[in-house]
C-alpha cells in the first residue's frame, strides 16, 4: 500500500533555527499519511527532550531520517573500527525505536568526503547494517550526490556486495547528476522490484552537478508544482520514443529513449504503446498521486480499456497503465511535434515553428540539454557534426 508522507525537514529548518518543538504547531496543518522525521546534529545533546516532544505530538513517523553525518562519520573511520558512526547510528536507532519509525533512510557518503572514500563507506555499512537489524529497523541507503562518481554507481556497488540492500531514490539527487531518467532504463528496473523501498519527490532546478542550485527551493521556485494539473505528450518513431511533461500548457520535463533489440522491430501501434508506458514510467512519481490527461495523436490508445483479445505484451504493458488515473484527449500529430521530434532526436535536430505546448520553452532548452547542447554548439551556420544537421524551418 502506497503512502504520502511528508518530511519534517521540510517543516524545521535554518530559518526557525531549527526547532523541532515546532512540528507538533505545523505538521497536523498538512494533509499526508505520515510523515519522515529527519535528525539533525545539533540535537544529539538534547535527545531525551526530542524524544518527549514527538511522542507527546502523537504524529505518525513511520520513517526516520537518519542524521545525515554518518557517512561522513564512515567515510573518516577515525578510530579505524567505525565506532564513532556506530554509536551515533544507535543513538539514531533509539529515537526511530521510541518514535515507532521502522525504516531508517541514511547517507552512507555525505559531507565534506562525499564519495571520496567511499571503500570505507561500504564496509561500514554492515556495521550499520548489523545495528539496524538489532532494532529491527529497515536500513535504507540513499543516492546522495556525489563529487567523484555517481550514485548509480555505488549503489551498484553496494547492492553487488550486498545484494539485499534496500535503497531510497531521491528524484533530486538522480537530477542533479542527470540520472533521473537512468532508474527507469529496463537494465535498472529490477530495483523497484528488489531493492527500492521508499521514494523522495524533490524538485531540483539547477544544472548537471550544479552545486550552488542543490538546495530547496522556496515555495513556487521549482520546476514542479504539484497543486498543478499535469499533462502528458508522448510519441514514437521508427527508431526513438519521445515524452512531454507539461503544466499550465508549458514543458517541464522531457523524455527521449533510442529503441533497440527486439523494439526496433515494433508495429506502429506497439511503438505508441510502448512510448506512453516508457514515458510513464518515467513520471510515474509524478503522476500516480491524482488525474492527469494524456495528449495522444494515437487513436487506438483511446480505446485500450475495450479491446476483447490482448496478447502477453498487451496485457502487461495495460495493466500497467491502467494503475495511473488518467484520461486521454486526443491530438492530430501535427499539434504534437514535440514529443514526435524528442522521439527523432537520434536521427536529427529541428527547430520548430508549430503553435503547441510551450514551443519557446524548449527552443529555449536546447543549448541546456546534456544530449541536445553538442549539437547545436557544434552545428551552427549550416554546418553538420556527427551526421546532425539544424534546419530552421
Amino acid at each position: 500500500m502506497k503512502k504520502v508522507l511528508c518530511s519534517t525537514g521540510a517543516l524545521i529548518g535554518r530559518p526557525n533555527n531549527r526547532d523541532y518543538r515546532l512540528i507538533k504547531e505545523y505538521a497536523p496543518k498538512l494533509n499526508c499519511d505520515g510523515f519522515e522525521f529527519m535528525m539533525y546534529s545539533t540535537w544529539y545533546n538534547q535527545v531525551d527532550k526530542l524524544i518527549e516532544e514527538l511522542t507527546k505530538s502523537k504524529l505518525h513517523f513511520p520513517v526516520m531520517h537518519c542524521e545525515k553525518h554518518i557517512g561522513e562519520d564512515l567515510g573518516r573511520n577515525v578510530d579505524g573500527d567505525y565506532q564513532t558512526a556506530k554509536e551515533k547510528f544507535k543513538i539514531n536507532c533509539e529515537i526511530a525505536k521510541e518514535i515507532g519509525a521502522k525504516k531508517m533512510v541514511v547517507h552512507l557518503w555525505d559531507g565534506i568526503y562525499s564519495d571520496s572514500t567511499i571503500e570505507n563507506n561500504i564496509k561500514g555499512y554492515e556495521i550499520i547494517r548489523r545495528v539496524s537489524d538489532e532494532y529491527n529497523i529497515d536500513l535504507l541507503i540513499e543516492n546522495v550526490v556525489c563529487n567523484h562518481k555517481s550514485p548509480m554507481k555505488h549503489w551498484m556497488t553496494l547492492i553487488k556486495e550486498f545484494p539485499d540492500a534496500k535503497l531510497i531514490f531521491d528524484t533530486k539527487m538522480a537530477a542533479f547528476h542527470y540520472q533521473l531518467e537512468e532508474i527507469y532504463k529496463k537494465e535498472n528496473l529490477f530495483l523497484w522490484k528488489k531493492n527500492i523501498r521508499h521514494l523522495h519527490i524533490n524538485d531540483y532546478a539547477g544544472s548537471y552537478m550544479d552545486w550552488k542550485n542543490l538546495k530547496t527551493l522556496p515555495i513556487n521556485q521549482g520546476n514542479i508544482d504539484f497543486n498543478k494539473f499535469f499533462e502528458l505528450e508522448c510519441d514514437a518513431s521508427g527508431i526513438g520514443l519521445g515524452g512531454v511533461l507539461l503544466q499550465d500548457g508549458k514543458p517541464v520535463a522531457y523524455f527521449s529513449e533510442k529503441l533497440s533489440g527486439p523494439s526496433l522491430n515494433y508495429s506502429t501501434y506497439d511503438k505508441e504503446l510502448y512510448a506512453l508506458v516508457r514515458t510513464l514510467e518515467t513520471w510515474q512519481h509524478y503522476l500516480w498521486p491524482k488525474e492527469f490527461v494524456i495528449h495522444s495523436d494515437h487513436e487506438s490508445l483511446k480505446h485500450i480499456k475495450s479491446q476483447a483479445k490482448l496478447n502477453r505484451r498487451h496485457a502487461k504493458w495495460v495493466e500497467f497503465i491502467e494503475t495511473f488515473p488518467y484520461v486521454i484527449k486526443h491530438k492530430k500529430g501535427k499539434e504534437n511535434v514535440i514529443a514526435d521530434a524528442l522521439s527523432r532526436r537520434y536521427t536529427m535536430l529541428s527547430q520548430l515553428d508549430f503553435k503547441i505546448f510551450g514551443l519557446e520553452t524548449i527552443k529555449d532548452q536546447y543549448v541546456h540539454d546534456a544530449d541536445f547542447k553538442d549539437v547545436m554548439q557544434n552545428c551552427k551556420e549550416g554546418r553538420t557534426w556527427n551526421k546532425f544537421i539544424l534546419n530552421d524551418g
